[in-house]
């Protein structure tokens, strides 16, 4: 209680997670077209792979949209303060080897990990080997089109994919499906956010 009686300021007891998360709008609506792809998910088995820059505060957001969640995270050193956040186990992946059985889950959700990795083969065909049969895949990257002015602009202050530990800028969604079909997973939607300069 603080000198007039009432209790402490109610902002101060929401997670660091969540204000965190507010206050990107590039997160926010990467969050709401996820959510709006994913669609009912009731209770489907669920999993999100991220590669560090996720707090947790995502996961939190997917799971309140129903379905059995499982998290996956590539960077080891997110995964101890995530898991506390969400007081569930997270995951540590590795692209090459998923450490889920075959057919797993009838949703994988995969944030933001391509455009980390080197060789992005052994990644897609485990990502097709833990999708159930009739199950999606919902796949992110930053928009790979190196002519885009954004990323002029980040090339010519010296901020190259580098800076942000990406092997490549990201992948334009034509590169992305035809990756992902060599794997047998075939696009049925794609969306965009952050479309603006």
């Amino acid at each position: 209680m603080n000198r007039t009686g009432s209790s402490a300021n109610p902002v101060s007891r929401i997670p660091w997670q969540i204000r965190m998360f507010e206050k990107s709008l590039k997160k926010r609506q990467k969050v709401k077209l996820l959510l709006d792809l994913l669609g009912p998910i009731a209770d489907q088995r669920c999993l999100l792979i991220t590669n560090g820059d996720n707090t947790g505060a995502m996961n939190h957001y997917f799971r309140a949209a129903g379905g059995r969640w499982t998290w996956g995270e590539m960077e080891p050193r997110s995964i101890p303060e995530m898991a506390a956040f969400l007081g569930e186990s997270v995951h540590h992946v590795r692209p090459e080897v998923l450490p889920f059985p075959d057919g797993s889950f009838d949703l994988v959700t995969v944030i933001d990990v391509h455009e980390h990795l080197e060789d992005v083969a052994p990644f897609n065909r485990e990502l097709a080997r833990v999708v159930a049969p009739g199950g999606k895949a919902i796949v992110t990257t930053p928009n790979g089109d190196t002519r885009l002015p954004v990323a002029v602009l980040k090339r010519w202050i010296g901020m190259g994919p580098a800076s942000y530990g990406h092997v490549v800028q990201g992948y334009r969604a034509e590169e992305l499906e035809t990756m992902l079909q060599t794997v047998g997973l075939n696009a049925e939607r794609r969306g965009a956010y952050a479309r603006f300069f």
